[in-house]
């Protein structure tokens, strides 16, 4: 690992080339008076492996150039990274990129576009939670994996439109949770699960399109959605859950 300081002191790292796999590097940083300035990081095109809280709490942290070979992001790997804006690796086109972690990407403040390639087979529980300057969920239409897990975009609150792949079957506990700007959801058919409280609070929700396969709407489902105005629902519904439709005023 090589190490360079601006003239302001902040830090910028880059890596060896013959490095495939990357460890904890944030919670070393964050605190270490003498490192906490980092600012950059240069991966070489061989990383694969981003570990579990790599670059955590790195709140300096700005610009990362990881190349496009990276297939997993550990859980934690860059939560809290309040100034960084984006990452190589998450590009519409990268084809190597199939697991990203519980709250990889959690409470990450600048980031203004999620864009998940179509390789990625899992997106992990609070993946993208509170990512709150995030307008655009676009999730790749040949994406092929079934699940959205527990709170993956909660709390994304200029969420303001929302793209799930028909591969989609089954979407979990608050998933969508307090994403106060989402106006329009269009669910897929192929959704035959969802979990509690999926759109709870997501107070400027106007219409939701229940998917054909859902025979059960779960509880707290649009929990306190007050500009709620129009719930197209199939015929073949047979149960709606507690506390689904709660102070749906409008």
């Amino acid at each position: 690992i090589y190490h360079q300081y601006k003239s302001s002191g902040e830090k910028i790292i880059r890596m060896s080339s013959n490095l495939s796999s990357l460890g904890v590097i944030g919670p070393l940083v964050s605190k270490n008076t003498t490192t906490n300035q980092l600012v950059s990081v240069n991966l070489n095109t061989k990383i694969t492996d981003i570990s579990p809280s790599c670059f955590a709490e790195c709140k300096k942290l700005a610009h990362i150039d990881a190349g496009n070979k990276v297939k997993s992001v550990g859980d934690y790997a860059f939560y809290n990274c309040e100034n960084l804006s984006g990452i190589s690796f998450l590009a519409s086109d990268n084809k190597e990129l199939t697991r990203i972690g519980d709250y990889a990407f959690a409470e990450f403040e600048n980031l203004t576009e999620v864009s998940i390639p179509s390789s990625v087979r899992k997106i992990g529980e609070g993946a993208f939670a509170y990512c709150v300057a995030a307008q655009t969920l676009a999730l790749s239409v040949n994406i092929n994996f079934n699940l959205i897990s527990d709170r993956a975009f909660e709390g994304c609150e200029a969420l303001e439109e929302i793209f799930i792949p028909c591969s989609v079957e089954k979407i979990g506990a608050d998933a969508f949770y307090k994403d106060k700007s989402l106006k329009v959801v269009v669910l897929p058919d192929n959704i035959t699960e969802m979990e509690e409280g999926v759109f709870a609070l997501c107070e400027n929700l106007e219409s939701v399109r229940m998917p054909k396969g859902l025979v059960k709407v779960p509880k707290d489902f649009c929990n306190q959605c007050s500009m709620l105005k129009n719930v197209e629902m199939h015929p073949d519904v047979m149960e709606i859950g507690e506390r689904a439709f709660y102070r749906c005023t409008s």
